[in-house]
């Protein structure tokens, strides 16, 4: 059903949330219950899991700090020099009181008991801290999986969409939607005896976003029932040492066979031309599950960054789309009957 919504663009994704840590906090009070009720000497296996534990994460710590060594060789050229910089880049976000106890865990066996049952249980801590973890990542174990890496690349909003719809908004649709309904009313080219203004029967900006991110150089190439009319009133500033540059729309008219005739400024989105452009380039290393994964969150970042603006918001209306299709004045249509419905 959400395709068909989506106008055959397909499911737009959500945010992830705590799921995993949560079903991790469970799993792991369940097996400490359980291995409790196998054990024979609850308190000597209680200290054993302890020492485990403390291992695992003082593991990580060491793992940590071999990254640091080899930090430390680039101080100058990626942290300035500074060592406390290097440091934040290879231990994020420590507890350091989280450290301490697992720290006192560690040692407080060792130094309240003597038997060769701590002595053992300790030299086993020990190995498991020092050679389990550094094993595990000269073996490329502790790499983080592609879901991870795009659970952290949308967390820090580092990725292709995120610099792409933000560029879209600073550079362009917050310069032009403001003004929007000015523009439109300064439009006064003749068509079929009225100005064009008249015609317009939704005063927003209707922006393509088609899911294979090809992007014709005029809408009547996808489906001849969409011609294009004439330009709006143009709107002219001067930025970044470009004098008098002109930011101007199209108007078009729609001829939908269910929905019938509109007048509406319609556009693709300028940005999926970048990403059709890198997926078919072989030197950006972007395949097409690449560019199929970011313009779906192209989408979720520039709807997010655009109602946030109060100056912005009303005035545009994002349109998804399948791959480039015969029937998309249809499509048109129902998503301008569908805008003049919603506030």
């Amino acid at each position: 059903m959400e395709d068909e919504y989506n106008n055959g663009f397909g499911p737009i994704t959500e945010k992830r949330g705590q799921r995993a840590q949560t079903f991790a906090a469970i799993l792991m009070l369940v097996v400490l219950v359980f291995a409790f009720q196998l054990s024979q000497n609850g308190y000597d296996e209680v200290t054993k899991w302890l020492l485990c534990a403390a291992a695992a994460i003082w593991g990580e710590v060491i793992k940590n700090f071999c990254i640091f060594v080899e930090e430390m060789f680039h101080l100058r050229k990626r942290y300035n020099g500074s060592i406390k910089k290097a440091f934040k880049a290879c231990f994020s976000h420590p507890n350091w009181t989280g450290y301490l106890i697992v720290a006192v865990i560690c040692l407080w066996p060792w130094k309240t008991y003597k038997s060769s049952f701590y002595t053992l249980c300790f030299q086993h801590t020990l190995v498991q801290i020092c050679l389990v973890p550094l094993i595990s990542y000269l073996l490329g174990l502790k790499k983080a999986t592609p879901a991870e890496l795009s659970e952290i690349n949308e967390a820090a909003t580092k990725n292709v969409a995120d610099g792409l719809a933000r560029s879209f908004y600073y550079g362009y649709l917050k310069l032009i939607l403001p003004s929007l309904l000015e523009t439109i009313n300064l439009s006064d080219n003749e068509v079929d005896g009225y100005a064009v203004r008249d015609h317009i029967v939704d005063h927003k900006l209707f922006i393509v976003m088609p899911k294979d991110c090809k992007c014709t150089t005029n809408f009547a190439d996808v489906d001849p029932n969409i011609q294009f009319v004439t330009e709006a009133q143009q709107k002219i500033l001067s930025r970044a040492g470009n004098q008098r540059r002109v930011y101007k729309n199209s108007i078009y008219k729609v001829n939908s066979l269910i929905h019938g005739e509109f007048y509406c400024l319609m556009e693709y989105a300028t940005p999926l031309l970048s990403m059709d452009a890198m997926q078919a380039d072989p030197r950006c290393s972007f395949t097409e599950e690449d560019r199929d994964q970011q313009v779906v969150l192209f989408y979720k970042l520039l709807k997010e960054i655009l109602d946030k603006d109060e100056q912005c918001k009303g005035k545009y209306h994002l349109v998804l789309t399948s791959n480039a299709r015969a029937d998309l004045a249809d499509v048109i249509g129902s998503e301008i009957l569908k805008s003049r419905l919603s506030p």
